[in-house]
Parts: C-alpha cells; sequence; structure tokens
C-alpha cells in the first residue's frame, strides 16, 4: 500500500492511489463488472476500508521516515517526522529578560515600552507602565573631581562620612563612596559602582526599610534617587546578554528628566535563538535519553521514590563532568549524592544499579555494597547533608499608617511568614536578608533592623545575631520554626 523503499525513507500514498488498488483487488474476487462506484454498497466498503488502511500507511510512513531525520530539507521538514511522535518541536526565538531598577523623581511615570540599554547598545523595554515610589533602592550619582572630594552619606539614624583623596572622574568618585558602606542594620546590599551614559558615577545601595537619607560632597555635583523594579524585555528575540549593571542607559527620556538612570541589579536570563536545523535534531536526539536510569534526572528520580527509599526528605545531585578538582572538592569525573533522610544502604544500592560507568560516586561518607554477579565489593559515597538551624530577630520601627491591630497579632503574622519563606529554600540555598525582609508586608514601616545567625542544633542556645546574610553550602540545608524568630514592634 505504499511506494518501494527509498534511501531516504518511504513516501505514502495518495488517497485516490490506495482506493485505486483497492478497487482492484475488490474485481479480481467480485468480477469485472462489479460497481465500487462510493454511491453503492461495494462502493461503501471500499471507502471504508480505503480510510482504515490510509491512515495506517500515514503514520506508518511518518514513522520510517523518522528513522531518516538526517535527510530532512529544513526545519519545518525535520518537524514534521520529528513532532508527531516524539513531542519535541522548534524552538521559537524569545527574548532575553530581566529586572531593572529605574531611579529618578518619586512619582515619575515611566510608560510600557520604554526603552534602556547596555553600553553596546542592546535595547530592552519595559514590560509595564511604572511608576518610581519611594522604596527601599537608593542611587546616589556623583560627577567628577578636580579637586580633593568629600563626602557626607547619610542613612537612616547612622552616618556614613569619609574624605575622599580622589581628583577625577564621577565614576572613581562613587568607588570612593562605595567604599565607606558596609551592610549593616540600615544597608542589606551596597552594589558596585558604575559609570553611566552621562558620565557620572553610580552608586545603588539596597536598605533593610524605607529609611531617610542625604548625600553631600565638595568639589563634586552629587544627588540621591529613589528607584523602583520593573520586568523588561529585549527588543530582539534572540539570547541577548547583559550582566549585572550592564543596562545603564535611558533611551526614552520622561518629562522634565525625571528618570534620572537605570541598572539591572543582576544577569538577565538570556533568551534563545531559533533553532537550527542542526539544532533542533540534536535537541530532540538528546531528549531520547531522558529516561534513562543512569541520567542525573533518572537517578534523582530512583534516589526520591519513597516507594524503594522510604523516609527521603531531600536528593540534590551535584555533578563535576570537567577534567580538574571543583570548588567544593569534587574529583573530576564525579558526582556527589546529598541527602536528608531514608536509608543508607538502599541508596547506595540505586546508586550502584545506576550510576554511569567510568564515574566516581564521591562523598563525605564512604559505603560498600556487594556485586550480585561477581560477590565482589565496591564503594560508593554519598553526603549526609548538614542542618543549620536558623535564628531571626526583626525589630520594626512604625510609621504613618501603621496598622492599629494588636501589636502581638503582627508579630507572630511576621514570624509565621519568615518561616514560610525560608521552608521554601532547599539544600544549598542562601537566606538574605532582603529576602527575609521582603518575605512579610506591613503599611507604614518607618525602619526595620533585621539579624540573623545559626547554630548546629536547634536547642542551643542562642548565638551572636549580626546584619548578615545566611550563607550555605551545597551540603547544607537551613531549618526554620517560629521559636527562632523574634519579632519586637518598637512602640
Amino acid at each position: 500500500m505504499a511506494d518501494d523503499i527509498a534511501p531516504g525513507g518511504i513516501q505514502a500514498d495518495r488517497y485516490e492511489d490506495t482506493r485505486a488498488k483497492f478497487e482492484t483487488a475488490w474485481k479480481d474476487g467480485f468480477g469485472p463488472n462489479a460497481n465500487t462506484a462510493s454511491d453503492t454498497p461495494d462502493g461503501h466498503i471500499i471507502d471504508w476500508g480505503t480510510s482504515m488502511a490510509q491512515a495506517v500507511i500515514e503514520q506508518n510512513s511518518a514513522a520510517y521516515q523518522g528513522g531518516f531525520a538526517t535527510t530532512a530539507g529544513s526545519v519545518n521538514e525535520l518537524a514534521q517526522l520529528i513532532a508527531p511522535f516524539f513531542g519535541t518541536v522548534p524552538r521559537q526565538a524569545t527574548g532575553s529578560t530581566g529586572s531593572v531598577l529605574s531611579f529618578g523623581v518619586v512619582g515619575t511615570v515611566i510608560g510600557q515600552g520604554s526603552v534602556c540599554s547596555t553600553s553596546t547598545g542592546d535595547r530592552f523595554a519595559m514590560d509595564e507602565t511604572l511608576t518610581i515610589e519611594q522604596s527601599i533602592w537608593i542611587a546616589y550619582t556623583f560627577g567628577p573631581s578636580v579637586t580633593p572630594t568629600s563626602a557626607q552619606i547619610t542613612i537612616g539614624p547612622q552616618a556614613y562620612s569619609a574624605s575622599f583623596g580622589v581628583v577625577g572622574t564621577g565614576l572613581e568618585v562613587a568607588q570612593a563612596a562605595q567604599g565607606t558602606l558596609a551592610p549593616d542594620a540600615q544597608i542589606s546590599v551596597v552594589y558596585d559602582a558604575y559609570e553611566d551614559a552621562n558620565g557620572l558615577g553610580v552608586l545603588i545601595v539596597e536598605c533593610t526599610g524605607i529609611l531617610s537619607t542625604s548625600v553631600v560632597t565638595t568639589n563634586s555635583d552629587s544627588e540621591f534617587w529613589r528607584g523602583s523594579l520593573m520586568p523588561v524585555t529585549s527588543e530582539v528575540l534572540a539570547a541577548i546578554e547583559a550582566e549585572a549593571l550592564a543596562i545603564t542607559s535611558v533611551d526614552t527620556p520622561a518629562a522634565g528628566n525625571a528618570w534620572r538612570g537605570v541598572a539591572n541589579l543582576a544577569s538577565v536570563t538570556v533568551g534563545s535563538d531559533a533553532d537550527t536545523q542542526a539544532r533542533y535534531l540534536q535537541r530532540h536526539l538528546d531528549t531520547l535519553g531522558k529516561n534513562g536510569s543512569s541520567s542525573l534526572v533518572g537517578l534523582v528520580g530512583r534516589l526520591r521514590d519513597e516507594e524503594k527509599n522510604p523516609g527521603i526528605e531531600y536528593v540534590e545531585i551535584y555533578n563535576n563532568p570537567t577534567g580538574m578538582t571543583d570548588s567544593e572538592g569534587r574529583p573530576l569525573k564525579s558526582f556527589e549524592v546529598v541527602r536528608i533522610g531514608g536509608d543508607a544502604q538502599t541508596m547506595v544500592s540505586i546508586i550502584w544499579e545506576n550510576h554511569p560507568l567510568g564515574i566516581q560516586a564521591w562523598g563525605i561518607q564512604t559505603y560498600t555494597v556487594t556485586d550480585p554477579r561477581t560477590n565482589r565489593e565496591h564503594t560508593i559515597q554519598m553526603t549526609d547533608a548538614t542542618e543549620l538551624f536558623a535564628w531571626v530577630d526583626v525589630v520594626i520601627v512604625p510609621g504613618e499608617g501603621f496598622p492599629t491591630v494588636v501589636t502581638s497579632d503582627l508579630e507572630v503574622q511576621v514570624a509565621n511568614a519568615i518561616v514560610a519563606f525560608g521552608r521554601t529554600r532547599g539544600m544549598g540555598f542562601d537566606a538574605y536578608l532582603k529576602d527575609i525582609s521582603s518575605s512579610w508586608q506591613l503599611e507604614g514601616v518607618k525602619s526595620c533592623t533585621i539579624t540573623t545567625g545559626t547554630t548546629g542544633t536547634s536547642v542551643a542556645p542562642k548565638p551572636t545575631l549580626s546584619p548578615s546574610n545566611i550563607d550555605c553550602t551545597d551540603r547544607q540545608i537551613l531549618r526554620w520554626d517560629t521559636v527562632r524568630i523574634g519579632v519586637d514592634i518598637d512602640e
């Protein structure tokens, strides 16, 4: 019911050709005068049989043709061979996405589609309309200095002041200002100074709350602005890269020059170019082995299977496919399974049965497993994760518009929100002050101080807390509970 197999596969017959073959076979069996027209009883049977056969022919042809994917002449032809049976479709071009801090006069409206760009000319458009608000982000701008400059920056109740022995560009003045600031009870993050498209030095500071601020310099122009975050997408749909603080130019000016600057505080998520034929084919071939037991995804799935490994809570696998020891001490060509819960020997057996040949199962703890074919013992390593118990103190100073409900209820609300946030963090995830402060929302907060610390057990004495992020290694996990969260509303 189909043409002969050719070097590039097979091509399905047309419906008309298939029906003609049915008619020939029918007349061979019932005589040359049999009426096979579609409006006759015999014709109805032939039409039904043709439809059934044609469906089988076309499916088999496509399936067989899929084995000759390399003979396709275009991405579209390749998609016709692959997509119906494997579900892998060509990727369309997508834009790079990220978030930028737009700063300027509070109340300034920046319209959707307004454009900012990098120094290399890559343009990003605002996804929504933005209004610059009184926020936790402050941007300080500095002009060049021709004589030694002194400056004082004030944030909240604490003043930072220093004399800069600087004669130079606005960037050099901003860098000198950066050297006077450090994260503390008022400041979460001090970002690296950079130079904008107008030659001004810019220093961005993220605070722990909405605090008063000022800046005074001699021999160098200086101003400060508040900023708000806005999602952006590259105008060109392609893999456009932009590292942190690369998007620094305002291309769509606001009225009265009230939009004073912009910066991406983190690298953008790089978009993708449209699939070429070669890339699409390779991606399809790669997905054919996604369910293989010796793949990272397959091994994680088996280790997390609660029926085979009861009591398992967390499993992470860190892979080092390089030719050198990585920063965490993993040898070349190795992987490390880090776990909480589960039965160690069960997990070792799963690793032994499913890990790829020639790749070392490395870790802190060492176990043995017996090969049932040879009765020989083999070494498998794995790592038990370390628990860190998080302690957090929050001191809130109410301002205008602060809720009038019972203070103790608000303190419980904030503590519960922090714990809920903390429990979303998995193994190896840090806890940043800015994320802790963002996990709860109260109106009218004048200022907020957050201090943190950790202990090795849940019942240890409270440690000395400091206004710093909580860092975790790949082998650590933070544990959160309201008994270790202190919230005080300073009335």
